[in-house]
């Protein structure tokens, strides 16, 4: 009994350790979102609904896009960051 009890905690921990690894990478994304919103931020000196704007462009860097489908494609001129697919 005590083999399946230390295997069952050996999954257990394993399952447990699994989940901080993505909850640990999931933070580090979120900083460096912030990171770079507070850089285009600074950089273009931004105002309520660009931060909106500045924000969807920090996550897709984040993720390494580049290509935004959008109707409102003057709102992510000053964005070189992205290019505006029509």
């Amino acid at each position: 009994k005590s083999l399946h009890i230390r295997n069952l905690d050996d999954e257990v921990l394993f399952g447990l350790k699994k989940r901080a690894q993505r909850h640990h990478r999931s933070v580090q994304k979120e900083v460096e979102v912030h990171l770079i919103l507070e850089e285009l931020i600074r950089k273009q000196s931004l105002q309520s609904k660009r931060i909106h704007d500045a924000n969807l462009v920090a996550v897709m860097k984040s993720h390494g896009l580049r290509h935004l489908k959008t109707w409102n494609p003057k709102d992510f001129e000053a964005f070189s960051e992205v290019e505006i697919v029509t």
